[in-house]
């Protein structure tokens, strides 16, 4: 079938594109060579470039409508005995009797089945056949009246055969579609009047199944409540980098939403945090109500349980969520359930989620922590930078002022550290200035502040005191550097002066430090 037509050229006329893509797409199936066009005046624009062997026209359109398309076509002479389809979903007398008048030769009503589209394309080329050969009887002419208007039908018995076959062969075809549409209606009757004894089947089933739904939605909304709050929880964690604040925002989370059985929050414990504040490391047995092993994943005790990590609250259930940073156990979390309540599996994966969100916001906490100390701080010695001093000067300064109290800065040289190096080694000059810095670490106090300035050089902030007083400091620690390390230091001091900048104050000190040298060194230099 597709041999047969290919190379045929038809002229589509349609407005609507998505009608005239359907029915482009189904001719070119079929092999046939398709134009469109959008409206009659395009369609006779196109006709003078090249002349199709057959003219698919819808009927209501702008500009030409079909009939006056077919009837521009048939007063040019190039074009007067090219089929015109009419395709259309008009189908009263009428509009046949305007076909006819117009001298169509064929009258379509949509909608229509491909299969029926197919059989007169075969007889519209069938008919251009006999044209071709002359068997086609000639024109006649008749005056009809209808319904008050005159027609004047001029077309060849042939074609006016045509039309009223191919219009009675579509009216055909509705009833056939209206009888097949009959028959989908009886049968989805019987079909509706079995849905029938099914929905009240349904119904029964459906009320059995209401109280279970009830159920699983209040199951759904405590499982949703749960979601958000370790969904705010997870926020928070986000937003926080004191670990203090961290739990205090947590513990009142927990407390609050009255979710998980949780009645009271008891302790968020570590395994390690910062040494220096003795209130944080924790006894992490005595944090776990004497645990032998520290929980690899959420343990509950239904309880009741006296816990002696909170021996002040009533006896209740307990559990322990473990905080995990990268599979490693950095903490747990103890909270007071109420006695008797069992968590299920999605509340012990959920706790899970939350303990390993706090574990890695701990490690990130520790990590930073890290991370400032040591931009903070000298690598070699410890003791603080040029960034630590900068902030401390300006910290130091605003307490002077506020409270009228003095404050001195030392700057300390190694003698002749250079050839200290050159004599002995760079690793031996890094252990001589290790052991200054463990010194002047010892010597200072928790409010001073001992600073590696650069290479061989040290600077003290000794706050609450005058030049005086940090002289005596200065002796001490010359005389003891000199006993200890077998290595002698020049010192300038400085006193803090009204608008006094960091850079002035170490400037006055370091001009009483370049005295000290010229004086011989291994002493100390008041500006």
């Amino acid at each position: 079938m597709l041999e047969k037509h290919r190379g045929t050229s038809v002229l589509i006329v349609e407005d609507s594109a998505t009608q005239a893509d359907q029915l482009r797409f189904f001719l070119e199936k079929h092999g046939f060579l398709v134009t469109v066009t959008c409206n009659g005046k395009e369609a006779l624009a196109s006709l003078q470039q090249h002349i199709p062997a057959v003219v698919i026209s819808d009927i209501v359109m702008p500009q030409l409508n079909g009939y006056e398309l077919c009837t521009a076509i048939r007063k040019d002479p190039r074009t007067a005995h090219l089929p015109v389809v009419l395709l259309t979903a008009l189908s009263s007398p009428r509009d046949i009797l305007l076909a006819l008048e117009c001298k169509a030769d064929h009258f379509i009503t949509k909608p229509y089945s491909e299969t029926y589209l197919l059989s007169r394309m075969e007889s519209i080329l069938e008919m251009i056949r006999l044209r071709k050969n002359g068997q086609i009887p000639e024109a006649s002419e008749s005056d009809i009246y209808f319904q008050g208007e005159w027609f004047h039908i001029s077309a060849a018995r042939q074609r006016i055969l045509d039309l009223l076959i191919s219009t009675y062969e579509s009216m055909v075809q509705r009833n056939q579609e209206l009888l097949t549409a009959q028959n989908e209606l009886r049968e989805s009757n019987l079909k509706l009047e079995l849905a029938v004894d099914e929905a009240t089947t349904a119904k029964q089933q459906a009320h059995l199944m209401l109280e279970e739904l009830s159920r699983r939605d209040s199951a759904i909304r405590k499982t949703n409540e749960e979601l958000h709050l370790i969904h705010s929880i997870e926020s928070l964690i986000n937003q926080n980098n004191d670990w203090q604040s961290l739990f205090r925002l947590v513990s009142e989370k927990l407390c609050n939403a009255r979710q998980f059985g949780i009645r009271d929050f008891v302790r968020i414990s570590l395994t390690e945090l910062d040494n220096n504040a003795a209130d944080n490391k924790v006894c992490l047995q005595d944090a776990c109500c004497h645990q032998c092993e520290l929980p690899s994943a959420v343990i509950e005790h239904a309880g009741p349980v006296s816990m002696s990590c909170h021996p002040t609250g009533a006896a209740a259930g307990k559990i322990t969520i473990p905080l995990l940073a990268k599979n490693k156990i950095v903490g747990v979390l103890c909270c007071q359930i109420e006695t008797g309540y069992q968590l299920n599996e999605q509340q012990r994966e959920l706790l899970s989620s939350l303990g390993r969100q706090l574990g890695m916001a701990l490690e990130n906490i520790r990590l930073y922590e890290e991370a400032r100390a040591l931009s903070l701080h000298d690598p070699l010695t410890g003791l603080a930078n040029r960034r630590y001093l900068d902030i401390s000067y300006a910290n130091q300064v605003a307490r002077s002022k506020r409270h009228a109290q003095p404050f001195s800065l030392m700057l300390l040289d190694i003698d002749h550290f250079k050839l200290y190096n050159d004599n002995h080694g760079h690793g031996q000059g890094d252990r001589i200035l290790i052991q200054v810095a463990d010194v002047l670490r010892d010597s200072i106090r928790s409010t001073d502040l001992a600073v590696r300035y650069g290479g061989e050089e040290f600077l003290l902030l000794i706050s609450d005191s005058k030049a005086d007083a940090a002289f005596e400091l200065a002796e001490r620690i010359r005389l003891q550097i000199a006993g200890e390390i077998g290595v002698t230091i020049s010192i300038g001091i400085a006193d803090y002066r009204a608008n006094d900048s960091l850079d002035t104050q170490i400037l006055r000190a370091d001009t009483a430090l370049y005295k000290a040298k010229h004086a011989g060194r291994n002493r100390v230099e008041v500006e």
